[in-house]
């Protein structure tokens, strides 16, 4: 029993020490660096305003300056449409109490990582495994260039695409209304937060499982959930724009 504790902190400490490598120092991570006036040149010099742009405007840039565009009460719709505006509203959050869009990155960077944790442990029941497959998850490229090009929306709806599979694993296993609930706002959140083509994707694929174990009257309720949880979700998220036009279904259109 003492070996297998032994075992189980090593993992632990090899797992905080990986991710805590890629904190910067406190005064890097707190700096003041967010300039709205630079990034309004620059986006209405770019590609989205202007036929023969001087310079291509990278989808953070565009992100950072969108966020600084919505703490502004300006309507979320005439910049940057193509995605949903919740994810940004996670940016402009930021800069309220930080005055940059790095610490919001962060906070949801090892949320994800802890969320993935907590999903590895509940699939593979054993502490240890999970540690170590959460310690292999921290290596992969694709996952920490979201800490080299900020801010970008993938990482936010990735910690909700994970907490949605954990959630709704745990109330599949365990029947209990509050993790069908939790499981649907996440989902619902992963809608509003980036192209809604993912989340259809998880949702099809849980009717399917559920489906396949002939599971009807989880898929009525589960589909309830899901329904209510994205529409109210979308609805907040576009409030400034219901304001004005207060049609959901027109808006999204």
């Amino acid at each position: 029993m003492k070996k297998k504790k032994a075992i189980t902190f090593i993992l632990f400490v090899l797992l905080l020490l990986r991710v805590l490598s890629f904190l910067p120092p406190l005064k890097e991570l707190f700096k003041k660096n967010y300039n709205y006036e630079r990034l309004e040149r620059a986006y209405y010099s770019s590609q989205y305003m202007v036929e023969k742009p001087e310079g291509a405007m990278p989808d953070n840039a565009l992100y950072n300056f969108t966020a600084g565009y919505y703490l502004r009460g300006d309507n979320p719709i005439l910049v940057n449409p193509e995605q949903p505006p919740l994810g940004k509203y996670f940016l402009s959050l930021s800069l309220v109490f930080f005055q940059n869009t790095v610490v919001i990155t962060y906070f949801f960077f090892y949320l994800t990582i802890f969320a993935f944790f907590l999903l590895a442990k509940l699939i593979l029941k054993n502490t240890d495994l999970a540690l170590i497959t959460t310690f292999m998850f921290s290596f992969e490229k694709i996952f920490l260039n979201q800490l080299r090009y900020t801010p970008m929306l993938d990482i936010i709806q990735l910690c909700f695409i994970i907490l949605s599979f954990y959630f709704f694993i745990d109330w599949v296993e365990n029947k209990k209304r509050k993790t069908l609930i939790l499981a649907s706002v996440s989902l619902g959140v992963t809608v509003a937060v980036k192209f809604f083509i993912t989340a259809l994707v998880i949702f099809i694929s849980w009717v399917v499982f559920l489906a396949i174990k002939k599971r009807w009257r989880q898929i009525f309720r589960l589909s309830i959930w899901v329904g209510l949880s994205t529409y109210l979700i979308l609805s907040v998220s576009y409030l400034r724009v219901l304001w004005e036009e207060p049609s959901l279904l027109r808006v999204l259109k």
